[in-house]
């Protein structure tokens, strides 16, 4: 582990960790919409009429499909640094057990 904090302000630490949280909620929201609009395109809704938009623009909905993967991988990357935030926020309210053991 590495010894000592980058982060010294309580408050600080407190406004990246929600920023980090904020960021990675908002782009899971935002790929669960795109998501459903792309499963919209691609198999349609034939209760409502809506035909399938990929069997007339193939190129399209693969770009899409290309650009949602994309999307997952951001996402995944945000909810993996908003995680090392957290680690770095609950590091600060850690007791520190080194300060009473007698050293050499």
């Amino acid at each position: 582990m590495v010894k000592g904090s980058v982060i010294f302000s309580k408050p600080l630490a407190w406004a990246i960790f929600s920023g980090d949280q904020i960021m990675a909620y908002l782009s899971l929201a935002a790929i669960a919409s795109a998501l459903q609009g792309a499963l919209f395109a691609k198999l349609g809704e034939p209760t409502l009429q809506w035909m399938k938009v990929c069997t007339m623009y193939g190129k399209f909905c693969n770009q899409v499909g290309e650009g949602l993967a994309s999307a997952v991988i951001a996402s995944l990357a945000m909810v993996i640094l908003s995680a090392i935030s957290a680690f770095s926020l609950f590091r600060l309210y850690g007791g520190n057990k080194d300060k009473n053991t007698a050293r050499w």
